[in-house]
């Protein structure tokens, strides 16, 4: 269904690793894939922040223009480096009115060149190959919470699609700690190593939709590999009160109107309780009719959150306001 938050994966392998010998010719080689499967991703696009164009070669096998559970999508770009660079490809693509979105982040060493102000890099000898590394990360929800939020775990999947093993692997979360791993690994020298796929694993309370960011970042050959994933987690919006028909977010009503946006209107006026015509309000109950009581109380909430002027009308200033002070 149209429900499911979407997750999108690249990564990006240059051809060849390194220049050693000086500036010439590099091919970025990116895969791109559907991480959530839940439906098929549209309008995906690839952008690389130092090569252009980034070109589809293959992978959509029913050429169909929709990324697909169970496709890998290739691009390719060829760039000339004068010098040791770092580049990052991000891929986005979309289901309804939601957004993914995945980066790569990718070395050159050209003729042993340091790169001027990176972490960690020391001197590098010519031909040095940079390490490669890349995060996945999937909430264990993809659908809406409920009002208020829930438990969430994130489970991140690193790999090394390079050459170079790297030491130091960190795995942080702008939202989530402590993170918990690496398992699934099967080596005792704590490298990971090419074609290696840790796994890590961090549970946090989710109680408004977010979007967060986890990073990655690896050592080899004196130089640090990064790597960043989103994901969102959305928050069903409370209707106030829960009437079971209209969220009082989206209300328009004034004097004179009839109906449910009326009805949920009197209900969350009589939930305030703001003062002497809520009350009166309550006593008589919501009755889906917008008259002079109606908009007394109106008012009465108007004037107490300070919106002004307070002309007793639900429009798009108090609107905004419920919206941002009752999730």
């Amino acid at each position: 269904g149209g429900g499911f938050v979407p997750l999108i994966g690249i990564v990006k392998v240059p051809t060849p690793l390194a220049l050693p010998a000086g500036p010439g010719s590099i091919t970025y080689n990116y895969t791109v894939w559907n991480v959530g499967g839940n439906q098929p991703l549209t309008n995906v696009t690839v952008a690389d922040d130092k090569c252009s164009p980034v070109v589809l070669v293959s992978g959509d096998t029913n050429g169909n223009r929709r990324l697909d559970a169970g496709e890998n999508w290739h691009y390719a770009c060829t760039a000339t480096l004068s010098a040791t660079e770092m580049n990052t490809a991000i891929a986005t693509g979309h289901t309804g009115n939601q957004i993914a979105i995945a980066t790569a982040i990718a070395t050159v060493v050209v003729g042993g060149t340091p790169i001027p102000g990176f972490p960690n890099t020391g001197i590098a000898p010519a031909g040095l190959i940079a390490p490669l590394i890349n995060i996945v990360k999937v909430p264990s929800r993809l659908t809406p919470l409920p009002p208020g939020g829930g438990e969430v775990t994130y489970t991140y999947t690193v790999t090394n699609p390079g050459v170079v093993p790297m030491s130091n692997v960190i795995v942080l979360d702008d939202t989530c700690g402590p993170i918990s791993g690496p398992f699934g690994v099967t080596n005792t020298n704590g490298l990971l190593n090419p074609g290696d796929t840790w796994v890590y694993a961090c549970a946090t309370n989710v109680p408004v939709s977010t979007r967060n960011i986890a990073t990655v970042e690896g050592n080899g050959n004196r130089i640090t590999a990064l790597g960043y994933a989103f994901a969102t987690v959305l928050v069903e919006a409370p209707a106030l009160p829960n009437t079971g028909s209209v969220p009082i977010q989206q209300v328009q009503a004034q004097q004179g109107n009839r109906g449910s946006n009326v009805t949920t209107l009197q209900q969350f006026l009589i939930a305030q309780n703001e003062g002497h015509a809520a009350q009166t309000l309550a006593d008589v109950g919501a009755t889906g009719y917008f008259g002079p009581l109606t908009r007394a109380a109106l008012v009465e909430f108007q004037t107490n959150a300070g919106i002004s002027p307070a002309l007793g009308n639900f429009g798009p200033i108090t609107r905004a306001y419920v919206s941002a002070h009752y999730r």
